[in-house]
């Protein structure tokens, strides 16, 4: 059944006939009498439809009667269209029907998600601040905003800071950046999720400045993500250290910036062991060492995080072996109920280390997915990890193609009789330092024989060249034993 309600612009049949200006599948929903069903409404229009009034006039003459009472969400993508003809003294007011018939229609909504591509020139300048008026609108009817724009809306000079009783916001950094931080903080004691997109990690620590000497708190935030669009901001000179617990029930973390915005534990206390299970962040060597110092990254300290995703910069940064043994163990010590486990150290040259930490891990029994990234492993290498895991299930690594090569099937089966990896049934190739295509397809077939349950190996580069080595080498007598078994796996290309 659809889950969607739609409303396009189609210029074609606006020349042809007015009455088809929109194609919506509003229609066909209460032709079937499904008006129950849908759970989202997709509007693509240009903006200068809903301030002109036409849109209103068409739903209501259109669709007097229609309420689709299970939608929660509605995406707006607004374009920008002609503005020649407008008569902008009623552009307030159009907008406020324009709201009110959605609300019509959608009496239950709880999230409204703008997009604009829309640039508007100086001239232009009391349409953006509409477009502003617009979202201030939307957010008020409901509980949750996501908001992406590329241009500037004026959103200062309208009321969307004075809503409240939000429970998720969306922000991507533009122009409105400071009303949209205001609205943040306004509602901080309602939020639960807040996604934020930025320019620099500055604006994450702006949200944990003090508020008359008080320390902020977001009291019921759940789902916490910021990431920085530019990847090589430099710190800067000052750096906050923001007192209290700023999320005390935090779940789910995201954190992809840089640097680490704090030069303290604040953006870790109070979710150690009561609430955090779901944690992706990226750090510098030097954010890494501090947090370790201050005890965040400390083992046991995350008792209920099942998946985590760490990355590390090394920024070219000289590793001494004490930092690389101390960095190598965080993601087996941190968490005693990890499932879920992808770790990137870019520039990592001690794999040894690294591998020697995960064998002596008492963690990695219970461990169902592993991506480790930028640490080119040989068969040998997996095998040996595969040996303290019985409970995974999907595997991502780099393959390091010089491994056993042609004849090497014997020797891993002296080496390793007995059947390993019960549960694996995924491995995927990431991007390998060496790319021979038949060593590598070696690598895979091996990889299949000593681990009965694989059904499914692919890479993601190369991709077809692998394919078709993998289907020759099939046939070749060192594998013929195990060919009924290997042409059930699947070498498919990544699509």
């Amino acid at each position: 059944m659809n889950q969607e309600v739609s409303v396009t612009m189609d210029r074609q049949m606006q020349a042809i006939d007015q009455t088809h200006y929109w194609l919506p599948t509003i229609r066909s929903i209460m032709d079937c009498q499904a008006e129950r069903f849908p759970r989202y409404a997709h509007m693509q229009v240009p903006f200068t439809a809903i301030v002109s009034g036409k849109l209103t006039q068409l739903l209501e003459c259109e669709y007097p009667r229609a309420v689709f009472p299970r939608a929660e969400v509605i995406w707006l993508k607004l374009s920008k269209g002609p503005v020649d003809e407008l008569q902008a003294s009623r552009w307030g007011h159009n907008i406020r029907e324009f709201v009110r018939v959605l609300r019509r229609l959608f009496p239950n909504v709880q999230l409204c998600s703008v997009s604009s591509m829309a640039v508007f020139s100086d001239e232009e300048h009391e349409v953006a601040r509409h477009v502003g008026q617009l979202v201030a609108e939307l957010v008020r009817v409901s509980t949750g905003v996501k908001y992406f724009a590329a241009g500037n809306h004026y959103l200062e000079r309208t009321k969307l800071a004075r809503c409240l009783g939000m429970t998720s916001i969306t922000y991507a950094e533009c122009a409105g950046a400071p009303v949209f931080m205001t609205l943040i903080r306004n509602n901080r004691r309602t939020l639960q999720h807040l996604n934020l997109v930025a320019n620099t990690p500055e604006l994450f620590a702006k949200l944990l400045v003090p508020i008359q000497s008080e320390p902020v708190e977001f009291p019921e935030m759940q789902r916490l993500s910021v990431v920085c669009t530019d990847p090589d901001y430099h710190r800067a000179s000052a750096i906050s250290t923001p007192a209290g617990v700023p999320f005390p029930k935090l779940e789910h973390l995201t954190m992809h910036q840089s640097y680490y915005p704090f030069a303290n534990d604040a953006l870790f206390r109070g979710n150690h062991s009561r609430s955090l299970t779901f944690m992706s962040i990226e750090l510098q060597l030097d954010d890494t060492m501090l947090l370790r110092e201050q005890g965040v990254l400390a083992a046991g300290k995350f008792a209920r995080l099942a998946h985590m995703e760490l990355s590390i910069n090394l920024r070219n940064q000289y590793v001494d072996k004490q930092q690389a043994a101390s960095i190598a163990r965080i993601p087996w010590e941190i968490a005693p109920r990890i499932r879920h486990v992808q770790v990137e150290v870019p520039g990592f040259a001690f794999k040894d280390i690294f591998l020697e930490s995960l064998s002596r891990a008492a963690v990695a029994a219970q461990i169902e997915f592993l991506q480790i990234d930028h640490v080119a492993l040989t068969i040998e290498d997996v095998v040996r990890v595969l040996q303290r895991m019985p409970r995974l299930n999907q595997l991502r690594i780099d393959p390091e193609g010089n491994g056993l090569g042609a004849g090497g099937l014997a020797e891993l089966k002296r080496r390793y009789p007995e059947p390993l990896a019960p549960r694996l049934r995924h491995v995927l190739f990431g991007m390998g330092t060496y790319v021979d295509m038949e060593d590598a397809a070696h690598f895979a077939l091996q990889l299949a024989v000593v681990c009965p349950q694989l059904a499914c190996v692919r890479w993601t580069s190369y991709s077809s060249l692998f394919v078709d080595n993998c289907n020759a080498l099939v046939g070749q007598p060192e594998y013929r034993e195990h060919a009924g078994r290997l042409r059930s796996v699947d070498w498919e290309k990544i699509k």
